[in-house]
C-alpha cells in the first residue's frame, strides 16, 4: 500500500501553508510574474479572512463570507473570479 505524502501541516495558520504552498509551487517550476500574482492575491483575501486560523479549521461559510466581502469592495468581477481561482488553488 502506498502511503500519501502529506503537503501541508493541518496545525499551521493559513498564512504558514500559504507560504508553504508558494515554495511547493516555485518548485514544481511556476513563473516568478505567477507566483507574485499569487501573493498578491492572498494580500487581497488576508484583508477579509482570518489567516492565522489553522487552514484546516477554515469553514465553507468563513470563505463564503470573505468572497462577499471581496464583492462589497466594489472590485471589478474579473478581479473577483481571480482571488477565488487563487484561493481554490490554495485549499485544494
Amino acid at each position: 500500500m502506498k502511503r500519501r505524502i502529506k503537503m501541508f501541516d493541518s496545525g499551521c495558520s493559513a498564512e504558514i501553508t500559504f507560504l508553504e504552498f508558494l515554495l511547493s509551487k516555485k518548485g514544481k517550476g511556476l513563473s516568478d510574474k505567477t507566483l507574485l500574482t499569487y501573493r498578491s492575491h492572498f494580500a487581497a483575501v488576508r484583508k477579509c479572512l482570518d489567516t492565522q486560523k489553522p487552514v484546516l479549521q477554515l469553514k465553507k461559510n468563513e470563505l463564503d463570507r470573505m468572497i462577499g466581502k471581496i464583492r462589497d469592495q466594489a472590485l471589478a468581477p474579473n478581479t473577483i473570479r481571480s482571488y477565488t481561482r487563487t484561493l481554490n488553488y490554495f485549499v485544494s
